[in-house]
């Protein structure tokens, strides 16, 4: 059975997502950014049992019933935890292949799609990390240290938020403070002085905003012990920023690369590999094989750019009720095709560009094609491009380049306008340029 959750962050989610693991039911996360269309997309797609939903998010369905026996977090949590307030863990058999979620990625021509992920990856997941902060620690100049907390802000509706902020800091008996509502700057900070946490990790417009929060001055910097940026791309001027607000972190900062078809991470680059070849996402992690291949799908030798394609306990089951998208997805002997374009060279990984034109907003990931259908739905509308531009802060923004019909009128309101009736804010342009 499938359980959807639709929801912020809250303990109600984690403890529905622990619930669904243990007995082996599948959590399905919906996008909390979700529009009305596309929470009706989510659950005639996946057709879960049963459907946990936060008030707000459920009132975008305007007061039509879902079609799914319902549990409100705010109204009925309270009475489940009554009506069991003692109850063991079912003892469920469950095997390592057997699927924990279904996390939805941003469609490249349309609607997204949903990528099935096994019990094994999120364990596969977690030793990795551990790997990577054994590491870390054996190279590090600070003696090792215990106790301490992180800072969880990623959404638990990303792969990133529910595996690797939850399940493996959690794995690692690690204390893990989630901030409920909105990303709060000013909150996050008294959070971290209030409750002793030793690690921050966000997207880097979190990091930015974290860093130009005024309320900064109050925390010692040498209570932080690591701040990691994941789920969009750093730049040289964060990291420099980081490392001027926090000095004692200078030369700790790594990269990677991975997307969540690949369970998340696929190669780990240290800050010491990163002086040497700072265009690397460094190597692959264990039990991850990393192929690069022409358009002909034959091999290429190191150095030469080509798809890179990956093998290992990490990766996807498959798309859910998608036969034709796995069958272009993968390759024989489960080599799942990335569609990101680069090359392997002494060991290391280096991206080149990546074939499906993502944008990164915010961490956020829109699909240029997914906008461009539904611009080209305006009936002014009779060409569109959109793409990404640079921005301070979100890393990069979502722009649209319009042509309108001969002798058709249509704002840049109206067109972002019609546009959020049906798309999740994050994907709604915020430039549009008239040809």
């Amino acid at each position: 059975d499938r359980v959807a959750i639709l929801a912020a962050n809250c303990p109600e989610y984690i403890l529905t997502f622990w619930a669904c693991a243990a007995m082996g039911a599948v959590a399905v996360c919906f996008n909390g950014w979700w529009t009305r269309s596309e929470i009706e997309y989510g659950l005639e797609a996946t057709n879960p049992a049963l459907l946990v939903a936060d008030s707000r998010r459920l009132a975008r369905l305007e007061g039509d019933d879902p079609g799914v026996p319902t549990i409100v977090v705010e109204d009925d949590f309270a009475d489940l935890l009554a009506f069991a307030p003692d109850a063991d863990l079912p003892g469920t058999p469950i095997a390592e292949d057997d699927p924990i979620v279904l996390q939805f990625t941003s469609g490249t021509t349309g609607r997204p799609k949903a990528a099935l992920v096994s019990h094994r990856s999120f364990i596969s997941f977690a030793l990795a990390a551990f790997v990577i902060g054994a590491r870390d620690s054996m190279l590090s100049d600070a003696p090792p240290s215990a106790g301490g907390a992180r800072l969880a802000v990623f959404p638990l509706f990303h792969l990133s938020g529910m595996q690797s902020s939850t399940v493996t800091s959690l794995m690692g008996g690690v204390k893990t403070v989630w901030p409920m509502g909105r990303f709060d700057p000013a909150r996050v900070v008294q959070l971290t002085i209030n409750e002793g946490i030793t690690a921050w990790n966000g997207t880097a417009t979190h990091i930015y905003r974290l860093l130009a929060e005024p309320d900064i001055d109050g925390l010692d910097p040498s209570q932080l012990t690591s701040v990691a940026i994941g789920g969009s791309a750093s730049t040289p001027e964060l990291i420099r920023a980081t490392e001027e607000r926090f000095p004692h972190l200078v030369g700790t900062f790594g990269s990677g690369y991975g997307l969540t078809e690949s369970g998340g991470l696929v190669s780990h680059a240290p800050n010491d590999m990163l002086r040497d070849a700072p265009d690397c996402v460094g190597c692959p992690l264990p039990t991850v094989e990393v192929r690069i291949i022409d358009d002909e799908g034959s091999d290429l030798p190191d150095g030469e750019n080509g798809e890179i394609c990956v093998r290992s306990p990490l990766v996807m089951l498959g798309y859910w009720d998608d036969p034709a998208a796995d069958e272009a997805a993968f390759l024989p002997g489960r080599w799942l095709r990335t569609g990101d374009f680069g090359r392997m060279a002494g060991g290391r990984l280096h991206l080149a560009t990546r074939l499906r034109d993502l944008i990164l907003r915010g961490g956020e990931n829109v699909y240029p094609g997914e906008v461009e259908q539904r611009l080209e739905e305006h009936p002014a509308v009779a060409e569109v491009v959109v793409h990404g531009v640079d921005h301070p802060t979100l890393v990069q923004e979502v722009k649209a380049v319009v042509v309108l019909h001969p002798g058709a009128d249509a704002s840049a309101d109206e067109l972002t306008a019609f546009c959020a009736e049906t798309l999740a804010y994050y994907k709604v342009p915020t430039i549009v340029e008239f040809r």
